[in-house]
């Protein structure tokens, strides 16, 4: 069977579809950088979804015979096949005729049938399940073998109809690919609900944007743990519509910052130690703060790839040099 060669139309096709900066890289082992799309599709790896839908599902295929193994298993036709042509490794991608929003913004349901179809795919293709998702072989450069097998872009109807949406979620797969973000999502956004209310009446919005990131980090402890800049926009995305839109009381919300001192002394406590108590709170928050957001932009610049200085976390935390002079520990 001979397979269509990649055309102009399914370049410009592929082109259209990604990000307007979206991270690359000639060799991943030295760490990837967001460039501007045109300069990024020069690059032998690239980020093919936005940061908020996914319009693309790649499979890391790592089999010798990685142009047809889709062929061989039963699979849908690819819309793109990227061979290494040294090993005969591939990456499929199948395009969506209409992406998935995968943040709070969308609906859950075409989220997690979605998942359902990449696991169901996965299994089918005997995909690699440490693989993350965040770039894929660019099909656009020429270090690899590119094939176009289909033009169209798929429904999500379409590809279920080749898997089986009832398999279990074995302990060890369940958290592959879509699933880990889903998780994610749900166990954050799960925290912020207790959080938000007591937040909003002690710190600004960038201050509460900085410590569910740096929860997320904390939560981001998969067996294959997803990206920084894929946790970062999870963490954005549950911030902004926890601060904005949710209403719920949580568990206990902490009204005021000495509501626990108060329950504690009763009503001895008088409105002097009250404001100290306050105040001390208040710096104890603020200096939190800052050390999330100190600690967040250095696991940003380790990610991306970038020297970790005082001048690169100052401009990264969007904090003056000698605030980060003063809590220079934090940078390792």
């Amino acid at each position: 069977m001979q397979l269509p060669l990649m055309t102009s139309t399914a370049e410009q096709s592929f082109i259209d579809g990604l990000p307007y900066y979206p991270y690359c890289a000639n060799d991943i082992g030295y760490g990837i950088k967001k460039m501007p799309r045109e300069m990024a599709i020069k690059r032998r790896n690239i980020q093919h979804n936005p940061s908020c839908h996914v319009r693309a599902i790649a499979f890391d295929v790592d089999n010798p015979n990685g142009l047809y193994h889709w062929y061989d298993t039963g699979a849908p036709k690819p819309n793109y096949v990227t061979v290494n042509p040294d090993n005969g490794h591939s990456h499929l991608i199948y395009m969506l005729n209409v992406p998935v929003v995968t943040t709070e913004a969308g609906r859950a349901k075409p989220r997690f049938y979605l998942e359902a179809i990449e696991r169901g795919l996965s299994d089918l293709l005997s995909a690699d399940v440490g693989y993350v998702g965040l770039i894929t072989k660019n099909p656009l450069h020429d270090a690899w073998d590119t094939y176009a097998p289909r033009t169209e872009s798929y429904t999500l109807d379409e590809l279920a109809e080749y898997v089986d949406l009832t398999l279990p979620k074995p302990i060890k797969r369940e958290l592959d690919g879509l699933g880990r973000n889903n998780r994610l999502f749900d166990d954050l956004r799960f925290w912020t609900y207790k959080q938000v209310n007591n937040a909003r009446d002690n710190m600004t919005f960038d201050h509460w944007l900085d410590v569910v990131i740096a929860r997320a980090e904390k939560m981001n402890t998969f067996e294959s743990p997803l990206s920084f800049p894929e946790v970062k926009a999870t963490a954005r995305s549950v911030a902004k519509w926890t601060w904005d839109k949710y209403t719920g009381t949580g568990d206990a919300k902490d009204r005021g910052a000495c509501s626990k001192q108060i329950q504690l002394w009763g009503d001895s406590i008088d409105l002097s130690d009250r404001q100290r108590i306050g105040q001390q709170h208040t710096s104890q928050k603020r200096t939190e703060s800052t050390e999330n957001r100190i600690i967040a932009a250095v696991k940003h610049l380790i990610s991306s790839g970038d020297r970790v200085s005082i001048r690169s976390v100052a401009k990264a935390a969007k904090l003056s040099n000698p605030t980060i002079q003063k809590y220079k520990h934090l940078l390792g």
